[in-house]
Order: structure tokens, then sequence, then C-alpha cells
């Protein structure tokens, strides 16, 4: 099943439906045209970390203050 990626807040939409539901991980998944392992997985992260577990750390997405800020200093370090 492909699918666009979906934005922090559609992600906490998917996962709180599936919370307040009955909807089992493969319901939900057909209902949002998502992959029944993105499901599982928001909401692993969200019952861990809460909304901020949803955030994507790829490539510079999404990085608090602190990270970017580390990731600036590690770069002009480099020879």
């Amino acid at each position: 099943m492909k699918s666009q990626k979906k934005t922090q807040a559609e992600k906490i939409e998917i996962v709180k439906n599936y919370l307040a539901t009955e909807m089992s991980y493969r319901e939900t998944a057909e209902k949002y045209q998502v992959s029944y392992n993105n499901v599982y997985s928001w909401v692993k992260k969200y019952r861990k970390h809460r909304p901020d577990g949803l955030f994507d750390g790829r490539a510079g997405k999404n990085l608090t203050a602190f990270k970017q800020k580390k990731r600036s200093l590690k770069q002009r370090s480099l020879p």
C-alpha cells in the first residue's frame, strides 16, 4: 500500500482514533490508507513518548533547538 507521507498532526489523529475505538491496527490502517506497520509503530511511539514521539527526526526535520545547535557545532569542527 503506497500512501503519502503523514504529518505529525495526521499521525496523532490516527493514533487517537485507534486508541478511542475498538478498531484493530489493520482496520485503522485501512481506514486511513496507511500500512499496518505504520499504525503499530505510531501507537507504540505515542504510548512511550506522547505526541513528541511522532516527530520525523530524519534529515534534520523537526529537530529541537538543542539538537540543531549540536549538529551545527559538529559540522563546523569537521576538517
